[in-house]
């Protein structure tokens, strides 16, 4: 199990530099550089699914903010929850909707778009129903004021990827070294292939669909 402050000393350690000690700020700034770098990538622990949120009745937008993922970074789907069952949504554009969308009419949606950090329904809900969202969130149980102890999967499924990160950063912004710079990133890429690998390896099916001409 790694954290916060374990990440921070072997990262200080690894790079063999003295005047970059493991409290040093460089430091923690490029771990949650490095996060921030990978965070809107896809993984397993970055996914959330099922967080749920009410509309309003004729209210068209709602903001991004769920209790259960209130860090929204992108929405794969949403489901509008009517009475006993539930039904996807179609994702359009902001400017569909806003061609579209008179203000006179008002029912059960079937599209949805994103724009400034809103979410906007149409057509707008008649009443108020749940919603079922799934998509991609920001993990901030570690943040550069963020005590040693603190870990999140960034720090223990991602642990090597975002160390060889941190250390590029360090190498390129505080060493001014390129060469291990560069190193340090393509080796950050490839734990990054690696992590992408093993995701699409546990959601594949294993059979190949054959090809129509």
């Amino acid at each position: 199990m790694s954290d916060f402050g374990t990440m921070k000393v072997r990262v200080s350690k690894e790079v063999k530099r003295g005047e970059i000690s493991a409290s040093a700020s460089a430091v923690g700034k490029a771990v949650i550089g490095a996060i921030g770098y990978f965070e809107r990538r896809r993984f397993a622990w970055n996914e959330f699914q099922g967080a749920l949120k009410t509309t309003v009745a004729s209210t068209t937008a709602v903001t991004l903010s769920v209790t259960s993922a209130p860090n929204i970074l992108s929405l794969d789907s949403i489901r509008m929850i009517i009475g006993t069952r539930d039904y996807p949504i179609i994702h359009v554009t902001w400017h569909r909707i806003e061609s579209i969308d008179s203000g006179q009419y008002y029912g059960y949606p079937e599209m949805f778009a994103i724009h400034s950090n809103e979410v906007r329904l149409y057509p707008p809900p008649n009443d108020a129903y749940g919603m079922r969202w799934a998509g991609l969130f920001k993990l901030d149980e570690v943040s550069l004021s963020a005590s040693t102890g603190a870990t999140n999967k960034w720090m223990t499924d991602g642990e090597e990827m975002i160390r060889l990160r941190a250390k590029a950063t360090i190498f390129r912004d505080e060493l001014r070294n390129p060469n291990l710079a560069n190193y340090f990133s393509q080796e950050a890429e490839r734990v990054y292939g690696e992590l992408i690998r093993e995701t699409v390896f546990k959601v594949s099916s294993h059979r190949v669909l054959p090809t129509k001409f």
